[in-house]
């Protein structure tokens, strides 16, 4: 199916700029409104290195995923969010940087 994302595709998720890489991820639009996000996730990475970028986009993709499905389930959506920023600073307490990179 067209537009699908293949989940053992290593490189999932990743988008390549000037040498430097960013996790690019749709938001499903079941909960675009829930999502301040919504069409889209841009997260500049910080890296040119290929392996490092993939650890990055591996904690954001399960901090999304883990996020996403609480809104789906009904959670309480600042419990979600908290848990949601929570992911974010382990993150940055692993020397990963959060930086949104807004729309284009």
């Amino acid at each position: 199916m067209a537009g699908r994302i293949d989940p053992s595709d290593p490189d999932r998720h990743l988008s390549l700029r000037n040498d430097y890489y960013s996790y690019k991820r749709r938001v499903p639009s079941v909960i675009g409104a829930l999502d301040s996000r919504f069409p889209t996730v841009r997260l500049a990475l910080g890296t040119n290195d290929l392996g490092l970028a993939r650890l990055k986009r591996d904690i954001y993709e399960r901090a999304d995923d883990e996020l996403w499905a609480s809104f789906l389930e009904g959670s309480d959506r600042l419990a979600a969010e908290a848990r949601y920023k929570s992911s974010i600073r382990k993150a940055v307490a692993l020397g990963f940087t959060y930086r949104h990179l807004g729309k284009p």
